[in-house]
């Protein structure tokens, strides 16, 4: 329901949903962690979430400019975290590096159950090149 909220033109919705999980959240915290409520309640100093005629965005409050891009008027926000959350390993935003070093199996015969494990794991990584999605 979330996602389809923050995909749709509809900011008052969008408003009342956020102030609404806020509230909730809020309890919560008093209820569990007094010192994060305590903390909550002030005013925001470093980012505050806004919501406008060009969706949802992070704005930098001691620069005044917005974390997400923004375009054809539309913030990238709700698109780039979806894109994430689909596929944290392989976005085009960025680029998974190595140093390009190998790990060597180990003696089965000196560390059999050790080896066998970790021998294990040196295989799925050479399966998928360093890089697999488990969900």
């Amino acid at each position: 329901m979330l996602l389809s909220l923050l995909k749709a033109d509809d900011t008052k919705a969008l408003e009342q949903e956020i102030s609404t999980r806020f509230v909730r959240n809020m309890e919560y915290f008093h209820k569990t962690s007094p010192e994060l409520f305590d903390a909550l309640k002030n005013d925001p100093t470093d980012y505050n979430l806004i919501i406008n005629t060009q969706g949802i965005n992070i704005l930098n409050l001691a620069s005044n400019e917005l974390i997400y891009p923004v375009e054809d008027g539309i913030s990238q926000m709700v698109a780039i975290n979806e894109a994430l959350s689909l596929s944290p390993l392989k976005n085009d935003k960025w680029h998974i590096h190595s140093n390009g070093a190998y790990l060597d199996k180990m003696d089965t015969q000196k560390l059999p159950i050790t080896a066998e494990v970790c021998n294990g794991f040196i295989d799925l990584l050479f399966t998928h090149n360093g890089v697999k999605e488990y969900f």
